[in-house]
């Protein structure tokens, strides 16, 4: 969904993506026109290879950006919340123990994980993604894990891989031993990944999703040991704790063939015309 590539620091990232773009017509046995990286971050290496590549025509289209928050100690995070999401937070969590045996919990073991997953998938089939569908092409694809046999093995197989190597989390909100609501987190070097997100839309008043979000902020914060949280996407949910933006985009390389170079001319009349 983000692609990237890996450049070692060493080595020229403009040189390096004009010798892969030389080439690639050579590998994969097919020519090529337009060579599209999609729904890249603005920081990631493909992106910082094409702004130093020159010798293909090249044109970035911005796409939208994906919430990042800064992990700072908890009692500097709170104190730059604005006060009426700071009292609400607090009104919320107090509302919400006075309902039973509240718990949280983390799962970061990999048999942890895969229980904790389940429950996860369950949780969410339970609720509005259980019932709707988006449509790609002719075909409605429904949004649940458990309603898509192929996702649910994708995400079983990529968690499991991920947990055995410690690096994954699932947060979990409890209420007399229930589960109400759980996030899963991919820890990879200074970022947490917000990967999914559920709760039991039964208690939706008090924000289930927020108050797991809340304390596994808390639990990094402590801890130490990452400098961001990334949402993915752009979640007005997390507003509160003072985001920034990491824009991704897509990037076009024109071929230097004279179809790549009337695409390369045309494309951004076409853009326009279709604003």
């Amino acid at each position: 969904y983000m692609p990237d590539c890996v450049i070692s620091s060493s080595e020229n990232a403009g040189e390096v993506l004009t010798y892969f773009l030389d080439n690639v017509a050579a590998v994969s046995g097919r020519p090529w026109d337009v060579f599209s990286v999609r729904s890249t971050l603005e920081n990631s290496s493909i992106a910082l290879a094409n702004s130093d590549s020159e010798r293909y025509r090249s044109i970035t289209r911005n796409e939208g950006g994906c919430t990042l928050i800064p992990v700072i100690p908890y009692d500097e995070a709170m104190a730059a919340m604005k006060t009426k999401a700071r009292q609400n937070l607090n009104r919320r969590r107090r509302k919400f123990d006075e309902l039973g045996d509240v718990t949280y919990t983390i799962a970061s073991s990999a048999a942890d994980v895969a229980s904790a997953l389940q429950e996860y998938i369950e949780l969410e089939a339970a609720g509005w993604k259980g019932g709707k569908g988006i449509l790609r092409g002719p075909n409605k694809v429904p949004l649940a894990i458990a309603l898509n046999p192929t996702k649910q093995r994708f995400y079983e197989q990529a968690v499991a891989e991920f947990a055995a190597s410690g690096l994954i989390e699932i947060f979990c909100l409890r209420l007399n031993g229930e589960l109400v609501a759980a996030r899963i987190w991919a820890v990879l070097n200074d970022c947490c990944y917000a990967l999914k997100t559920s709760y039991d839309e039964r208690y939706d008043k008090y924000s289930p999703g927020t108050l797991t979000f809340d304390y596994a902020y808390r639990f990094h914060a402590d801890r130490g040991d990452v400098r961001f949280i990334n949402a993915i996407f752009k979640q007005p949910a997390l507003a509160a704790w003072c985001p920034q933006t990491l824009h991704y985009r897509t990037d076009l390389y024109f071929n230097r063939n004279p179809r790549g170079r009337i695409l390369g001319m045309l494309y951004p009349l076409m853009a326009a015309l279709r604003k």
